[in-house]
C-alpha cells in the first residue's frame, strides 16, 4: 500500500502541495483530481521519489519510501503524461536503459525485454521508441502510476 500522511512541497516558501493526505491500496484504482497549478505534477514528482517532500511521509507497505529509494524504485511503476524519451535509442535500448537505471538484475530483465520482443512491434522491436510505446513495463510493478 501506499501512503502520504500530511505531505507537503514549498519551493521559495510557497505552497506547490499543501498537506495532502491519502492511501492507494494493491488493485485499487485511485483518482488525484484537481485543477492546472493545484500541485498534481509535484505531488507524482514525490511519489516517484524525484523530488523530496517539505514536510509529511510518503510511505509504502509501512516504510518511508526514502529509507531505500532504489528498492522503491524497483518496485514501481510510472508512466507519465508527457513521456520524455531518448529518440537516439532504439525501443531495445530504451528498455535496457531503463533496467539498468533502476538496478534491475541483468538475467531476468533482459530475459522479459527478449519475451516482448516482436510482440508490438513486428520487425523485432527495434524501432524508436514513440509515446504510445511509453507503458512498455520489463518488470511487473507493486505501484503503478499514470498520469
Amino acid at each position: 500500500m501506499l501512503e502520504l500522511h500530511h505531505v507537503s512541497k514549498r519551493f521559495s516558501g510557497i505552497a506547490a502541495v499543501d498537506d495532502v493526505t491519502f492511501s492507494a491500496r494493491a488493485g485499487e484504482v485511485t483518482g488525484y483530481l484537481g485543477p492546472n497549478g493545484s500541485g498534481k505534477s509535484t505531488t507524482m514528482k514525490m511519489i516517484t521519489g524525484l523530488l523530496e517532500s517539505t514536510s509529511g511521509h510518503i510511505l509504502f507497505n509501512g516504510e518511508r519510501i526514502e529509507r531505500d529509494l532504489i528498492a522503491y524504485k524497483q518496485r514501481m511503476g510510472y508512466v507519465p503524461e508527457e513521456p520524455h524519451l531518448y529518440a537516439h535509442l532504439s525501443g531495445l535500448e530504451y528498455l535496457v536503459m531503463v533496467g539498468q537505471l533502476r538496478d534491475l538484475p541483468t538475467k531476468p530483465t533482459a530475459d522479459c525485454i527478449d519475451g516482448r520482443r516482436g510482440v508490438d512491434h513486428p520487425a523485432g522491436g527495434e524501432q524508436c521508441v514513440h509515446s504510445e510505446d511509453a507503458g512498455v513495463k520489463i518488470a511487473q510493478p507493486d505501484v503503478q502510476w499514470r498520469s
